[in-house]
């Protein structure tokens, strides 16, 4: 099972771009701040999943915790035992 089939439903880079909306920040302002180059925040927008030291750092830069809505998919997913929900 490749990681995306596992995620689906979770999409880390559009909680990103739908935060960025929300706060009424561009693409420049997230490239300067991480950073790097803007046509690399675009490709952060289509990724379902993202290395966690990058993720970490979006996370300081938007100020928001988004390991925790990876968290609350993960809890929503496993059932009292441990296993997945299918």
């Amino acid at each position: 099972m490749k990681n995306d089939d596992f995620l689906n439903g979770f999409h880390v880079g559009s909680l990103i771009k739908k935060t960025m909306i929300e706060e009424g920040r561009k693409v420049r302002w997230l490239a300067k701040k991480i950073p790097c180059e803007r046509d690399n925040i675009h490709k952060i927008f289509d990724r379902a999943s993202i290395d966690t030291a990058l993720l970490l750092t979006i996370c300081f830069a938007l100020k928001t915790d988004f390991f925790a809505y990876l968290s609350e998919f993960y809890k929503n997913m496993v059932n009292e035992t441990g296993i997945i929900n299918p």
